[in-house]
Formats: C-alpha cells, structure tokens, sequence
C-alpha cells in the first residue's frame, strides 16, 4: 500500500476512489456467483479490504508510518493495478 500511497500523492489523487470501487465490488460479487459463494458475503470482505488499504494509505500519507525505500520512486498505479488484479 505504501507504493499506491506514494503514486497518489506523486500525482496529487486522493485516497478514495469510488468508481474503481464500485467496479472491483461488483466485479468481485461476479467472481462469486461464479464459484457458488455467496455474493454479498464476498462483497462484503472485499469492501473490508478496500477500507483497510485506504486506511494504510492515509496512514503513510499522514506521516503515522514511515515510507518503505521502495515507495521512493512510486511504480505507475496501472503497475501496482495488474499485480492486484
């Protein structure tokens, strides 16, 4: 997360970011339906993921956790997107 951190304050985006979320929520409660989970269930933990990522990413950006050395030099957020996705 600090990599994310680091690319959005490099480009100036803020944390959130609800259209993407929205996207990877429903993309994920497909994924369910897919493999007999149940939808909602799965929404729901990815949604707790999303948060938690946030809350790391405030977390670096507000000086609370130091920066990792890779965060140095931020790696591109479509990068970071293709390893996550």
């Amino acid at each position: 997360m600090a990599q994310v951190a680091a690319w959005k304050k490099q480009q100036g985006t803020p944390v959130d970011d609800p259209a993407r979320e929205k996207v990877l929520l429903l993309r994920i409660e497909g994924l369910a339906a897919q493999y007999d989970l149940a939808p909602e269930m799965a929404r729901e933990f990815m949604a707790a993921q999303i948060e938690a990522a946030k809350s790391l990413q405030r977390a670096y950006l507000a000086g609370d956790l130091p920066w990792p050395e890779s965060a140095a030099q931020p790696t591109p957020l479509l990068q970071i997107r293709d390893a996550l996705d």
